[in-house]
């Protein structure tokens, strides 16, 4: 069996204090997803390996830990297996907006679990999950950061409940502008490159 190494990327909030960490499943140690790897398979092994067999790592113990979850995943509950006030449920880009996701999205919401929806794009079929949503999370650099802020500006204009996490952060500059738009979160190589362990 390969050995499963764990990225950490921290997450922050507007004063630049950590929020959490995204764990990122690599499998080896160069700093990047496996191409091999079909991500249920890689969610299971990231939680078995890292929480289940492990305990909640002690480095991150104070923190919450955003965890992609694939469409499967989340319809088969496995979120259930983690304590809900150590995790960040990220619904990934990839899955589709079904019934079934949005039974279970649902419930994780209602049993106390927060939302994360990860490289968001807005359309239709997804706006009926967003009143169980915590976090929104747009990748400021696959959609320009000027489109995203001014998707963050008409949200916020609408008094929404859910927050803005900006990815991929890298410079001081997308900080500020960011900040400035109103996204309450931040990720990116800015702040720190995933580390491995």
């Amino acid at each position: 069996m390969n050995t499963t190494y764990v990225a950490r990327q921290p997450i922050f909030n507007r004063k630049r204090q950590t929020l959490g960490y995204e764990l990122l499943f690599r499998d080896g140690e160069s700093n990047a997803y496996p191409a091999h790897i079909e991500s249920n398979r890689a969610t299971y092994r990231l939680i078995v390996e890292n929480f289940l067999s492990l305990g909640t790592n002690p480095v991150i113990a104070s923190s919450r830990c955003f965890i992609n979850f694939p469409h499967q995943s989340l319809v088969r509950r496995l979120p259930r297996s983690l304590p809900k006030n150590k995790i960040v449920v990220e619904v990934l880009e990839t899955c589709q907006p079904t019934d079934d996701l949005l039974d279970a999205i649902r419930e994780l919401y209602r049993e106390g679990y927060l939302i994360a929806l990860d490289d968001f794009t807005l359309t239709p079929e997804w706006r009926r999950f967003l009143p169980y949503v915590h976090i929104v999370k747009l990748d400021i650099m696959a959609m320009g950061l000027e489109k995203a802020c001014e998707l963050v500006k008409t949200h916020l204009a609408k008094r929404v409940k859910y927050h803005f996490l900006a990815e991929r952060v890298e410079t001081a500059e997308e900080f500020e502008q960011a900040k400035a738009a109103g996204f309450k979160f931040f990720q990116g190589y800015f702040f720190s490159k995933p580390l491995v362990s």
